[in-house]
This record gives structure tokens, C-alpha cells and sequence, in this order.
């Protein structure tokens, strides 16, 4: 016996070696692979833009004590949304970051009043990580210093080295802060939130510009050449002053005041992409880009309707999908890693109420990869008539836009930008969400077309990156090109069983629209009609905007993503 447990003794030290082992070699390859000495800074964008970076293994984690990993942690920024508090933490390039089950937030002081808030998002992307907390009670008083991240109950991450100098965490809907930056090869585009045409006078360009200036860590200026919504374009250093403010914050002054900044300055060398291969679908066209259409779309817990949207778009011909997650707290990853065969990428988003400039950015991060890109929601379908579907061809959506730009060709006119009116569906009569798709359990809808959203050429957006949400304003001579009901349309599932819906109140994604729980913007269209403040059900609900039975985008799903299960069941590709 005794001889037996010696051999455990010595295999469990033998394996535990072993796994010490593996994660040096891990990290020693992701440091060789991260190491690009001909490139200066290691990043053009800021953490929150970059592809997601190497976790911690799950038994280093449960294994390894924990010391070490706290203590070279710190909280360098906290934004306060209102019911949800944002803190940034800079973590050490050769570590992971922990699961969000594993972390728990606390604000206050223990010795007076405190409490402690459910971690409901984590996300590391280079050497900062992003995590989201519920908001403490109003009752409670906290500041940066008083507020700590719980890691395994007995460890804590604190900001700069437990520091206990008052910094109040910044209002996100009462202050204006510099969040975001994207270097591209000529200039940079700064995103400062709070920023917005009702604050700026109106003054003809350049004196409406001269209010601004971007302002890098040592204190020198440049200009601002363009701006709309809230991004702004300015000109990168001299390259002799690229060691001394790269890595380093980089803010926007307005009206002579600095602003706060919680975006870092990363300068890199731009590299054209090479394209050797000819475009393998569509219709025959000079190949710029690897990707002729693709996609984008922000996210907030909507992991459970990914599936369905994804399989029916690349049905259509898109060939990339950007997620853009705004703190999603569902199975994400999970369902993210089952489509990972459609070149799905999730960039993850934390600030709130920034839809158009998260648009806007995706229209930089994915110029170089994509030549048209499709603006809509997961519960938007873009949907040809019958006679696009019919025809057999390798790609759809190319077909269709290739249709668009031809016909206005001929009258000398190009084409940058392709919108398409929507059709809004309500309930159906449901109660529950519909278990195989909203294609299919959705089929009343409103009578009248509404607003519309577009597929936009990336090289013909305006410097400015200037949009509403679903289209951009294009530079000369580039125009926008409106498309009849009869030729595409968009199905708009937007008003689906109350459940679903209700959510919407909770937090709106866009910069512009109305929040619906305030008593103010009644005349919104993007207001309910008959709806109010409140998410409170409205006993007719499962009966509203029902005016049209119409079943055609359900049937043509059917027809291509169904096939016969047990017992002659209806099954669906992406159940």
C-alpha cells in the first residue's frame, strides 16, 4: 500500500511539472508570436478592438496560487453607465484573465457601508480587460478607490496599487470622455462620448473644427480634419515623438478644455492587403479586398438568435460577420464557437448607447477585408424578390447589388450605398418565442414599409464616418440608391412576443434615439406607438401590428434549410 501511494505521489508531482511546463512553452509562443520589432507599437487600435487574447488554462487557474496574478493587477479606469459599472484593468501581457463566475465586485468601505454586485461581463483583449458589475445601491458611497474586484473571495484588484486617493468614476450620461481610438495608415479617428451636433455651434467649416484639437500624452496637439456624431479625425504625430505617446492616453480638447480619456494611443504601420486569389462567387469584378460582402451588427444578449441569422446571410453570400458585443451576459462564446465555419469575429464593445460609432468603427476595422458591408440587427432579414432566389446563382446579394450599380451606370451615376425599406412584424399571435427561428413563428405584419437600412461600399464613406445608425453619408460622387419594396426588403421582427420585447427598455444601443423609460421624444419613430414609458404588457399585445399575413421569407426557409426528421418533423439547419 504504502508502496502505492509513493507512485501516486510521484505521478501527480510528474503530471503537475508537466502542466507548469506547457504553460511556459504556451507563453513563451504567444510572446515570439506577439514580438514584431519592425512595427513599433504593437497595436493600431485601442484593447477593446482587438482580436480576443490567450485565457489562463482552467487548471492553472484552479491550481495555482493566486498571489502573484492579483497583485500585478490594477484597475485603471471606472465608468459609471447607471445600472452598470465599467472597470478597466490592466493586466500583464503574459497572464489570462479570469472567468467572470470566479470575480465578484465590491464598492464601499467594509467598516461603513458596502456592497457586493454580480460580475455580468469579462472580456480581455491585449493587456486590459473589460469588467462589467451591476451597479451598487444608491445608498451606498463609493469611489474609484473604495471600489474593488473580488477574485476567488481572498484576493482583490485594486486600483493602482491600492492607491486610496479619491477619483470619482465617470458618468457616462452626464460627461463627455475620450473612450476609443483606430489609427489608420494617414490619421486617427478618436471617439469622444457626450459630443454631439446640438453641443456644437453652427459655424461653416473649418471654424466649427477649430473648437477641437486631439491632444497626446505629452501635451501636443493636432487638428481635427472631420468630425460627425461622436468621432473625430485627426492627423498622428511627428514619427519622432511616436516612443514618447504611444501606449500612452491620447484625449480631445473642446472649447479649451481637456477632456477625460480612457483610450490609449497605438500607432502601427499600415500594409496593403494582397490579393491572390480570384473571387470564387458573384458576379465576374476586379477583386480589392478579400471579402466582397460582409457584415455587421451590435449585440446585447441576443446569443440564442445568432444561429438562424447567420445561417440565412451566408445563404445570401456574406462572407464575414463582425459582432460587435455590447456586455452581453448569455452564451456568446458558445454559440460564436459552434459558427465558426462562417468566419464569424466578436469585438467587444462595452460602451453604452454608441451604435453608430460602433458602425463607424466597424467601417474602418473591416475596410481592408471587406468591399460592401451589410448594416442591419439580428432581427432584420435581407430578403430579394423571388426572381434573385430563383435564379441559381452562386451569390445572391452580389447578384442584386451588382443589378443596382449597373442600371444606375448607364445614367452616369455611382452608387455607394443600397437601401432597402422594411417590413415590421409583430407577435403572430405568440406567446413564446417560436422555437425553430423567428423566420418562422413570425408571419403577421404592418401593411406599411418603414424606415430602411443599407449595404454600404466602405470606400465611399465620407471621412467624417457620419451615419444614422443603419447608412452613412458618402463622399462625392458617391450617392445613396433607395430600392422599391418590390425589388428587396428587409423583414423587421421587431415587435416579437412580450418577453422578448420587453427588454428593449431596459437599454437602448443607439447614441440618438429616445430612451424609452423617459418622458420626453414621444414623436421618435423609433418609439412604440400606443406604448408609453413603462414595460408594462398591454393586454392586446400577441394581436397588434398584425395587418398582413405574409409567409414567404417562412417558405423559402423551409425550402432550403429544412429537411424531414423523426417522424416526418420539420428540422432546420440551424436547430
Amino acid at each position: 500500500m504504502k508502496r502505492h501511494m509513493e507512485q501516486f505521489r510521484r505521478h501527480l508531482w510528474l503530471r503537475r511539472v508537466c502542466y507548469g511546463l506547457m504553460v511556459l512553452a504556451a507563453g513563451a509562443i504567444f510572446g515570439f508570436m506577439g514580438f514584431h520589432p519592425d512595427q513599433g507599437a504593437s497595436s493600431n487600435r485601442s484593447f477593446l478592438s482587438l482580436p480576443t487574447s490567450m485565457t489562463i488554462p482552467y487548471y492553472w487557474q484552479r491550481e495555482t496560487k493566486l498571489e502573484t496574478l492579483s497583485s500585478e493587477m490594477q484597475i485603471e479606469d471606472v465608468i459609471s453607465f447607471g445600472s452598470e459599472v465599467l472597470f478597466l484593468v490592466r493586466v500583464p501581457s503574459s497572464f489570462g484573465f479570469p472567468n467572470k463566475e470566479r470575480l465578484q465586485c465590491q464598492f464601499g468601505s467594509p467598516s461603513h457601508s458596502s456592497s457586493q454586485t454580480k460580475v455580468l461581463a469579462v472580456d480581455l483583449q491585449e493587456s486590459l480587460a473589460a469588467v462589467v458589475c451591476g451597479a451598487p445601491p444608491v445608498d451606498v458611497l463609493w469611489d474609484t478607490s473604495s471600489a474593488v474586484i473580488k477574485l476567488d473571495k481572498d484576493q482583490e484588484i485594486r486600483t493602482g496599487n491600492g492607491n486610496p486617493q479619491y477619483r470619482a468614476p465617470l458618468p457616462w450620461n452626464s460627461t463627455k470622455v475620450v473612450y476609443e481610438i483606430f489609427s489608420t495608415e494617414k490619421d486617427v479617428a478618436l471617439f469622444a462620448h457626450g459630443l454631439n451636433q446640438t453641443l456644437i455651434a453652427e459655424l461653416p467649416e473649418p471654424e466649427e473644427l477649430k473648437q477641437f484639437k486631439c491632444v497626446y500624452a505629452n501635451g501636443f496637439e493636432t487638428a481635427v480634419t472631420a468630425q460627425a456624431n461622436e468621432v473625430f479625425r485627426c492627423g498622428h504625430p511627428p514619427k519622432s515623438m511616436l516612443n514618447a505617446v504611444a501606449g500612452k492616453k491620447m484625449g480631445l480638447k473642446f472649447e479649451g478644455n481637456n477632456l477625460p480619456s480612457v483610450a490609449y494611443y497605438n500607432p502601427q504601420t499600415f500594409k496593403s492587403v494582397e490579393i491572390q486569389v480570384p473571387a470564387k462567387e458573384g458576379p465576374s469584378r476586379k477583386k480589392s479586398t478579400p471579402h466582397h460582402i460582409c457584415a455587421c451588427t451590435m449585440i446585447y444578449n441576443v446569443a440564442k438568435f445568432l444561429r438562424e441569422w447567420v445561417y440565412f446571410h451566408n445563404h445570401l453570400g456574406v462572407e464575414k460577420f463582425f459582432f460587435y458585443d455590447n456586455n452581453s451576459e448569455d452564451n456568446l462564446d458558445e454559440i460564436l464557437a459552434s459558427l465558426a465555419g462562417f468566419n464569424v469575429a466578436k469585438h467587444s464593445w462595452p460602451w453604452v448607447k454608441t451604435q453608430e460609432a460602433a458602425f463607424s468603427h466597424c467601417s474602418l476595422l473591416a475596410k481592408s477585408e471587406c468591399e460592401w458591408m451589410l448594416f442591419t440587427d439580428v432581427d432584420e432579414y435581407f430578403f430579394p424578390s423571388e426572381r434573385f432566389l430563383s435564379e441559381n446563382k452562386t451569390s445572391i446579394l452580389a447578384s442584386f447589388i451588382e443589378e443596382v450599380v449597373t442600371s444606375k451606370a448607364k445614367e452616369d451615376v455611382k452608387v455607394g450605398q443600397i437601401a432597402t425599406y422594411c417590413n415590421n412584424y409583430g407577435p403572430s399571435g405568440l406567446r413564446v418565442s417560436p422555437s425553430k427561428g423567428v423566420t418562422q413563428g413570425y408571419t403577421c405584419r404592418i401593411k406599411r414599409h418603414r424606415r430602411h437600412k443599407s449595404i454600404v461600399k466602405l470606400s465611399a464613406i465620407e471621412e467624417s464616418l457620419g451615419n444614422q445608425v443603419h447608412h452613412f453619408s458618402l463622399k462625392p460622387p458617391y450617392v445613396n440608391e433607395k430600392i422599391r419594396p418590390g425589388v428587396a426588403i428587409i423583414n423587421h421582427y421587431k415587435f416579437q412576443v412580450w418577453d422578448e420585447f420587453k427588454t428593449k427598455f431596459h437599454r437602448r444601443a443607439a447614441t440618438y434615439v429616445a430612451d424609452w423609460t423617459e418622458e420626453r421624444n414621444y414623436g421618435s419613430n423609433d418609439r412604440v406607438p400606443g406604448l408609453g414609458t413603462k414595460p408594462v404588457k398591454p393586454d392586446d399585445w400577441e394581436s397588434r401590428y398584425c395587418e398582413v399575413q405574409d409567409y414567404s421569407l417562412r417558405d423559402y426557409t423551409r425550402r432550403i434549410f429544412g429537411s424531414q426528421g423523426k417522424a416526418g418533423k420539420l428540422h432546420l439547419a440551424w436547430e
